[in-house]
């Protein structure tokens, strides 16, 4: 079977050569990636385990980020992700994405192996000249979550009735 042109072309725009080849896996945990609007008005984008800086005007792969640490990070491994909050001291330059939780590959594929979910959180810095991933253990393993940025500007995580750790980010 022939691929579809349309969608082909499609992919290309949208830096899916890297989203739907570089990321794939035989869970398909691409198919949702994590996309932030960075202060430069690129797009952070995040699928699986690599992310990239995109230029949406220009339909350019800017960059490629190193892979984090880990097992997948989005549906159905599905993990979270959220920009923290920019500052007026840096004149809203500095960007930090944190990702947290997921699964172990093969978790979708085979429910009754009963992996367990991931305990880490990755820091990226993706304006920064070599950003890298900082990563740190939360206080407990998680996926399916989502995280709500605060008006305090601490994040949220919906599975915790509080502000854990990661207020301790902004």
């Amino acid at each position: 079977m022939l691929p579809d042109k349309n969608l082909e072309r499609e992919r290309e725009l949208c830096g899916g050569v890297f989203l739907f080849l570089q990321t794939n896996d035989a869970q398909n945990d691409n198919f949702y990636p994590f996309v932030h609007l960075l202060p430069t008005n690129r797009l952070y984008i995040f699928a699986n385990r690599d992310s990239i800086l995109y230029n949406w005007e220009q339909h350019i792969t800017l960059k490629r980020f190193p892979t984090i640490p880990g097992g997948p990070r989005n549906y159905p491994s599905a993990g979270s992700s959220v920009m923290l909050p920019l500052s007026a001291a840096d004149d809203w330059a500095t960007a930090e994405i944190l990702i947290c939780g997921g699964s172990e590959f093969g978790a979708f594929m085979d429910p009754r192996a009963r992996l367990p979910a991931s305990q880490t959180c990755g820091r990226i810095l993706p304006l920064a000249a070599n950003p890298e991933w900082a990563m740190e253990n939360m206080p407990m393993r998680r996926n399916m979550g989502d995280m709500i940025l605060l008006p305090t500007r601490q994040v949220e995580d919906e599975q915790t009735p509080f502000s854990f750790f990661l207020a301790s980010y902004v």
